[in-house]
């Protein structure tokens, strides 16, 4: 089976941005199973994207896979620190740009929502390089990560999938 995640869907997206102002992210991510294949049609995803524009956002989730794996949309507008204990990401530029900053070490770390992850105020050292749309970029789990400087764009928007990583 294949279930087809059409623009359509995103009306009750919409709807719970608007009921949860005040949120950064709305919450209607679609469980993935075992049984069937999930498509999100690009129409979706373009709405998704305004979805997130127009309501202020920083993120919506899409598809959730419990421990396994996550995909969710984000647009960044603002410096980012962060590091993950066991989680690799994989980002999909959509839109925009940004320095991505890779290594280095985290200044000021505070304990993240994940357990083992940390945030940050900014990261001391990394290595820096613009990426743009078209870009696929994978971070390892434990290595400090975060965008600073958004260039003409003044944001970047991407699909970010994570997932365990497997020695």
């Amino acid at each position: 089976m294949i279930r087809t995640i059409k623009a359509g869907f995103c009306a009750g997206v919409l709807m719970t941005l608007r009921a949860t102002a005040g949120f950064s992210q709305a919450a209607i991510p679609q469980m993935a199973v075992d049984d069937e294949a999930i498509v999100l049609e690009a129409s979706y995803l373009e709405s998704v994207l305004s979805a997130l524009l127009g309501e202020q956002l920083a993120s919506q989730r899409l598809l959730e896979g419990a421990d396994a794996f996550s995909v969710t949309m984000l647009h960044r507008t603002a410096p980012t620190a962060t590091i993950h204990g066991t989680l690799s990401d994989l980002y999909v530029v959509r839109e925009g740009s940004a320095t991505l900053v890779t290594g280095g070490t985290l200044v000021d770390p505070r304990p993240a929502s994940r357990p083992g992850d940390q945030q940050g105020s900014s990261i001391r050292g990394g290595v820096e390089r613009v990426i743009e749309a078209g870009d696929l970029v994978f971070i390892p789990p434990g290595m400090v990560h975060g965008f600073r400087d958004y260039a003409d764009s003044g944001s970047i928007t991407y699909l970010n999938i994570h997932f365990p990583f497997r020695k």
